[in-house]
């Protein structure tokens, strides 16, 4: 499409290859100057950082699956944009979508390190309460958490599915 396509694309996968902590420690300042350190916004963009390479690759390979014909085929029958998104896009990139969300809530669960970093303790996920329970010798407290960080994922993509079958055309309601 354009030309610096592969230079962006490897921009924006770098968090796989280079470890996100490294890439957060110097973001740190950048996130310090701008006012988002210690805040929940700074926590969030900092959680897109190990989420981001893979949300790219998802929902890349969803689009590249649909192709381009669908879209023609619209056009030629006068749809407009928001439609083809809508009626065509939308319904065929469903499963690129709900692994994405899975797996950003997943790996987002796990960010204690960037969480303290850019929250500077002022911000509190569920990583950061679970932390100085996993050193300690209560086994029933950490298979009490574990158990709770696999339910939150699977919560969290019901409310989608539920929202999804709302919000988008050919679902069975």
């Amino acid at each position: 499409m354009f030309q610096r396509k592969a230079a962006i694309e490897t921009l924006l996968l770098t968090p796989i290859i280079v470890p996100a902590l490294t890439i957060a420690l110097g973001l740190h300042i950048v996130f310090i100057r701008a006012g988002l350190a210690g805040g929940m916004a700074g926590v969030v963009l900092i959680h897109m950082l190990p989420t981001l390479p893979y949300t790219i690759k998802v929902m890349r390979s969803g689009f590249e699956r649909i192709g381009v014909k669908w879209e023609e085929q619209a056009k030629t029958l006068g749809a407009g944009s928001l439609s083809i998104f809508y009626r065509i896009f939308l319904p065929q990139l469903l499963p690129s979508i709900r692994s994405v969300i899975f797996l950003v809530c997943t790996i987002s669960l796990s960010q204690y390190l960037l969480t303290a970093l850019i929250g500077g303790g002022l911000v509190v996920t569920l990583a950061s309460l679970f932390f100085p329970y996993f050193s300690s010798a209560d086994d029933a407290m950490i298979a009490s958490f574990s158990v709770l960080f696999a339910l939150i994922p699977i919560l969290i993509w019901l409310l989608f599915e539920g929202f999804i079958r709302l919000v988008t055309p050919y679902q069975k309601r």
